[in-house]
């Protein structure tokens, strides 16, 4: 039996990836993390990594040094879960309430948006130049 998500559609259509639980879990748990604070460890790792080597203890030094690139990496990761969500199936939910006009915002807030867009019919610079 083929699961749902993970098996081939018709001849030519290459499977849809899933994430499991776990993966949803640690993704929920990391974007609750900003990602400013994980640029502020590795810039507070590459300082310490400075401040190591100076003193004399090179190998220290470059074992701190050696984890800044994961901690950026980890970064870049945590926005994109942010930015993007999960895996296709996640976002298809997402992406058929919002065609609908479902938001799960307060209504507050998506009044407070909706006061600084412009009338509709009327974007911001489209078809217009201003002199510079």
């Amino acid at each position: 039996m083929e699961h749902e998500g993970r098996a081939h559609g018709s001849a030519g259509t290459p499977p849809r990836p899933t994430e499991d639980e776990v993966t949803k879990f640690i993704e929920r748990y990391t974007a609750k993390i900003p990602s400013s604070m994980l640029l502020g460890i590795a810039v507070g790792a590459m300082g310490l990594s400075l401040v190591s080597q100076l003193s004399g203890r090179g190998k220290w030094g470059n074992f701190i040094a050696q984890w800044v690139p994961t901690i950026i990496m980890m970064g870049v990761y945590n926005k994109l879960v942010k930015v993007a969500g999960h895996d296709e199936e996640d976002r298809g939910a997402r992406r058929a309430s919002q065609a609908i006009g479902i938001s799960n915002r307060p209504i507050s807030e998506e009044e407070a948006q909706q006061r600084h867009l412009p009338p509709r019919g009327q974007g911001v610079g489209l078809g217009t130049r201003t002199a510079v």
